[in-house]
């Protein structure tokens, strides 16, 4: 909330002034959904349909383009189920954006460390509302994430998503923890 200046989603059954379904009401204000770090749980529940939770209802419930950074074990991230649920979602449009090799934060090495910060942008068309997903290990990457975008000059939390004379596309973030 501190960065965006926006409300935190953490549960479905959030109290709000009007009804509206607060998994409804986040899946029609993004532009893009991105899933940075992504689990093989939720990779599974996104190629399998289930929706337990707030991010994996407000995942099915959302049109716009899905973005995924995967980010687990290497023996998970090699695993047939693991690999046939990412090609499950790169088969209905989803962006996979692979995840790097190295020192993972279990002690083990391989692939399997969540992309670079500038892959995940790459991945996301700038200048449209985001809405972004971070794990409770992730927050402080999440955070380090958007202040390196803002040094960057490619982003501004803030409203609007309208270019400004200085080249910053500026538009409302909305995260879920």
């Amino acid at each position: 909330r501190t960065l965006s200046r926006n409300p935190v989603a953490v549960e479905m059954a959030a109290e709000d002034q009007e009804w509206n379904p607060e998994h409804i009401a986040l899946a029609d204000r993004a532009d893009v959904l991105v899933i940075a770090p992504c689990t093989a749980n939720v990779i599974a529940k996104l190629a399998m349909g289930l929706a337990d939770d707030l991010l994996s209802c407000t995942a099915l419930a959302c049109q716009a383009p899905l973005v995924v950074a995967p980010a687990m074990n290497v023996r998970m991230w090699e695993h047939p189920a693991t690999r046939a649920n990412v090609a499950c979602l790169r088969a209905r449009g989803a962006r996979i954006v692979e995840p790097g090799e190295g020192e993972l934060a279990c002690g083990a090495q391989g692939k399997g460390r969540m992309a670079p910060l500038e892959a995940i942008v790459d991945a996301v068309a700038l200048g449209r509302k985001i809405l972004a997903e971070a794990g409770a290990t992730a927050v402080d990457a999440v955070c380090e994430a958007v202040r390196a975008l803002e040094r960057s000059g490619l982003f501004h939390a803030g409203e609007g998503a309208e270019p400004q004379s200085d080249g910053v596309r500026r538009f409302d973030a909305s995260v879920m923890a």
